[in-house]
This record gives C-alpha cells, sequence and structure tokens, in this order.
C-alpha cells in the first residue's frame, strides 16, 4: 500500500496567501487550493472547519509578514521611530504590492484583517516626539498617514517607483510641515 500523501495545515495557509497575492480574497476557494496543492478537497476541510476561517488566518498571515516589514525597519535605527513605522508600510507595498493591496486597498479584506491595538504606541510616539497629548497625536497621525498611505498606494499601483532616499525625504517634509501647523495650533 503506497504511502498515504500528508498536506500540513501550514501548506495549506501557504497556498492561501500565494492565491491572495494572485488572485485576491475571492481566489481563495476550495478548486484553486486543490489545483496548488496537489490533494483533494479532504485536508482542507480536516484543517479548517470552512474556507472563511483560512481565509481569516491567511490575512492574520499577511498582518505577520506587514508586521516584519515594520520589525526590521525599527530594528535597523536608521530613522525616528515614527519615521520607521512609515517606512515599514511603504516598503511593504513595494515588495509585496498584491499582498498590500488586498490587505489596505480592498474591501472584502475589512472582514479579516484583524483588530489591532497597536496604534495606542504609535500615538504615544507621536506625542513625545512632538510633546503633545496623545488626543493631538491621534489627529498628528491621521493627517500624516493620509500621505503616507495615499504614497505606498501609488508604489503598489505601480504608478511611482520607490527610492528610498526620495521617499524619506518626502516622509521627513511632510512631518515637519504637519508638526509645524500642529505646534502652532497648541500654542
Amino acid at each position: 500500500m503506497p504511502a498515504k500523501k500528508v498536506t500540513p495545515k501550514s501548506a495549506i495557509l501557504n497556498a492561501a496567501v500565494t492565491l491572495i497575492s494572485q488572485k485576491g480574497l475571492s481566489g481563495v476557494n476550495t478548486k484553486n487550493l486543490t489545483q496548488i496543492l496537489g490533494c483533494s478537497t479532504q485536508p482542507i476541510y480536516h484543517a479548517y472547519k470552512n474556507v472563511e476561517e483560512l481565509k481569516r488566518d491567511a490575512m492574520n498571515k499577511i498582518m505577520e509578514i506587514y508586521s516584519a516589514y515594520l520589525s526590521e525597519e525599527v530594528a535597523k535605527n536608521k530613522y525616528p521611530p515614527y519615521k520607521s513605522y512609515g517606512m515599514g508600510y511603504i516598503k511593504f507595498a513595494a515588495n509585496e504590492p498584491q499582498l498590500f493591496k488586498v490587505a489596505y486597498m480592498s474591501a472584502e479584506a475589512k472582514n479579516y484583517l484583524p483588530n489591532f491595538n497597536s496604534l495606542t504606541d504609535i500615538f504615544g510616539v507621536i506625542a513625545k516626539s512632538l510633546n503633545v497629548s496623545k488626543e493631538v497625536a491621534q489627529k498628528f497621525h491621521l493627517d500624516m498617514w493620509f500621505s503616507i498611505h495615499g504614497l505606498a498606494s501609488m508604489i503598489a499601483c505601480d504608478c511611482i517607483k520607490f527610492c528610498e532616499e526620495e521617499v524619506s525625504r518626502y516622509l521627513t517634509d511632510i512631518f515637519f510641515g504637519l508638526k509645524h501647523v500642529y505646534l502652532n495650533k497648541e500654542n
């Protein structure tokens, strides 16, 4: 009797992430998964209750990939902490454009994205850097994020090319422009 082929849960999850990068969330279905994995649907339903659960795990995996970009950028210590977050976000868009588009530019992803409470850390970094309240830091971050997300989206859509030096200069200019506005509002 031939050995039974085992399809590990991690292989199913990786196949789902691959499908998301190629076809979006709607591409994650049993037909596509069985084609990539070369198996029946049985191992998929053994590992996951349903495709929705697999999609949720795949989106969590994409957020882990994104978090790795942030952690790497912060660990380099090349930029101030807040700027490192923005650079990590933009590098994720540049290096993983399809995953970025699904996670941050698609309406259907909102049903699968985890609820992160890590923004309070970012607000603390801003508040400390600017010597403002956390409420003001939240508003500052929103204004800053419009520019960061716009730039990342344009890079992910290949409207502009990623150049780290130019992106760094742009983020610095936006940061200091907004800082001037917000500090003058405070006074």
